[in-house]
């Protein structure tokens, strides 16, 4: 894997070299600032898979750089790593915003680093696959159900690895922030009558719906598979999670698409939702990321089984505050 490390501080550069190296990544290129890199990389006759930002430079800082690398077609999905000191994460939430996919802190722990790497090689080695099955064929391929991809030209979309290093991002303590899934409820039936671009076309018309809803909010949202959006809600919003749900099921439900063979379809969809506005570690924010994944996917199973006069296979998720008795009462009733 080759890789771009960019840090003003030469001392830093020649740390990640070693620490590189030790770890078997000895493919590596660095810069000493922003303006340094763009030159390196416009420059090389040969890609980089990796990028490690320093996220305070000065000067053009390691969040615009990424923006600018995110600009490039060729790099549009490339991982890049922020490098930070612990007390500067308050900025990671613009760094997730311009695009960058994990990040490590200083001073750097090796195993850590080796770590966030072979993630970041694994999603390179994904990208290049697809990029070749992409050229042999005339269509997006079709993913696997449960494929989560990156979202098209969604505002504040980023992958799903990426979101829950966000998570793990946010510095302990911090409150105000709302988990929600929205879950295609047919998206196994859709998903067999859908080519790849019938079914990205698909994911991305739920994502535009719920931006349309968060405008003016700050969140992000990522593509889980198995036909699940999931979308954090940070630094408070005027709506409530109750407005929140109706407002995505209102904008999102009974939308109708036409597949490539003709078919009409609709597209089902329930919201779950999990507050964690009291949550104080790291770990916590990602279980209540799933809690709201399994709150969607609880709502949907009773949903199909109550049409089809079944009880349901498993026990619906617990929910705070009787929204869930408000909101879908009658499907569980």
């Amino acid at each position: 894997m080759r890789i771009l490390a960019v840090d003003d501080d030469p001392i830093i550069l020649d740390l990640l070299r070693t620490v590189l190296s030790e770890a078997g990544y000895t493919d590596l290129a660095t810069a000493s600032s922003a303006e340094e890199a763009v030159s390196v990389i416009e420059r090389t006759d040969r890609g980089f898979d990796c990028f490690l930002f320093d996220i305070m430079m000065p000067g053009i800082d390691g969040v615009a750089l990424t923006g600018a690398v995110r600009a490039m077609p060729q790099y549009a999905q490339t991982p890049i790593l922020m490098v930070s000191r612990l007390d500067d994460k308050h900025h990671f939430d613009r760094a997730f915003a311009a695009g960058a996919s994990d990040y490590v802190t200083k001073p750097f722990e090796p195993t850590e680093l080796k770590v966030r790497l072979g993630l970041a090689e694994q999603v390179s080695r994904q990208q290049k696959a697809l990029a070749a099955a992409a050229v042999d064929a005339p269509q997006t391929p079709l993913p696997r159900l449960a494929e989560p991809f990156q979202l098209d030209d969604v505002p504040y979309a980023i992958n799903n690895h990426a979101l829950e290093s966000y998570l793990q991002s946010v510095p302990v303590g911090s409150s105000g922030m709302l988990f929600f899934a929205l879950k295609l409820v047919n998206a196994s039936e859709l998903h067999r009558k859908s080519t790849g671009d019938d079914y990205h076309f698909i994911i991305n018309s739920l994502a535009d719906a719920v931006t349309d809803v968060l405008s003016g909010a700050n969140y992000f949202i990522s593509h889980a598979g198995n036909g699940v959006v999931s979308f954090v809600v940070h630094g408070g919003t005027d709506m409530t999670e109750e407005e929140i749900i109706h407002s995505i099921m209102s904008d999102a439900s009974g939308l109708d698409v036409t597949l490539a063979s003709g078919e009409e379809v609709v597209l089902d969809i329930v919201v779950g939702s999990s507050s964690a506005s009291r949550i104080t570690s790291r770990g916590a924010r990602i279980e209540a990321m799933r809690e709201a994944v399994l709150s969607a996917e609880g709502i949907a199973e009773a949903m199909v089984a109550r049409e089809l006069g079944l009880a349901a296979v498993h026990p619906m998720p617990k929910r705070s505050g009787g929204l869930f008795d408000r909101l879908f009462g009658g499907i569980a009733a």
